[in-house]
């Protein structure tokens, strides 16, 4: 009984139990992977929200290089990615360290997003000098960034909705559309790549869980 019931039997049990959930998942237009299934959503949904500053952009700019979630809304989209990964991120618009002036294009946006970006910068406040300098006068810039769950070996810093707001607000005339995205279920749910059977909800604030974070600032 002890071999059958063992730990090691139950860790294969679990791994099982997952991988068949997660393929369900994929087949029903899921995500595969453990940190995209809800947050990637999640980013979507916020982007969407406030598309109409990106339709409404002659400029547009958005970090990434991977996945474009404006394109859909702003066809002269540019994309831009860190300038150390261009064998990563091929076919973007510029290569830049938004912690190194010297490698920012001249080019001024009149909006630019910013997805999942900041988790991965050390000094966040220099990364927002530099946003503010690359967009134009009340340029709008709409961002995204991890709450304190879901974590991988890439991501440096966490915020938690007031962290973030407070910071954006040193270096932008205003900071607004602040909205939180995650539940108890939700994080249960990405963790074990779920994706997106469960729907999407807003965070419950019995919950104090915030799986994403989004926030416009305007310039």
């Amino acid at each position: 009984m002890k071999v059958l019931f063992g730990r090691k039997l139950g860790f294969e049990l679990i791994k099982l139990l997952t991988s068949i959930i997660r393929g369900i998942s994929k087949l029903m237009g899921g995500y595969p992977d453990i940190l995209g299934a809800h947050n990637r959503g999640y980013v979507e949904e916020y982007v969407s929200r406030h598309r109409g500053y990106i339709k409404r952009a002659d400029n547009v700019l958005e970090f990434g290089g991977g996945i474009t979630y404006s394109k859909k809304y702003n066809a002269k989209v540019k994309m831009a990615a860190w300038s150390g990964h261009k064998e990563r991120w091929k076919g973007c618009d510029y290569y830049f360290d938004l912690t190194d002036p010297d490698t920012l294009p001249q080019e001024k946006f009149d909006c630019i997003v910013l997805t999942e970006v900041l988790n991965c910068v050390i000094d966040i406040n220099l990364a927002l000098d530099s946003l503010k300098r690359l967009l134009t006068d009340q340029g709008i810039l709409i961002i995204t960034v991890h709450g304190p769950v879901l974590c991988n070996s890439e991501i440096i810093g966490f915020y938690s909705r007031y962290g973030i707001e407070q910071i954006c607000k040193r270096h932008f005339r205003k900071v607004f559309n602040i909205e939180e995205y995650g539940d108890f279920n939700h994080a249960v749910a990405a963790l074990l790549g779920i994706g997106r059977i469960m729907g999407r909800e807003s965070i419950k604030t019995g919950d104090h869980i915030t799986i994403t974070t989004g926030l416009c600032c305007q310039k």
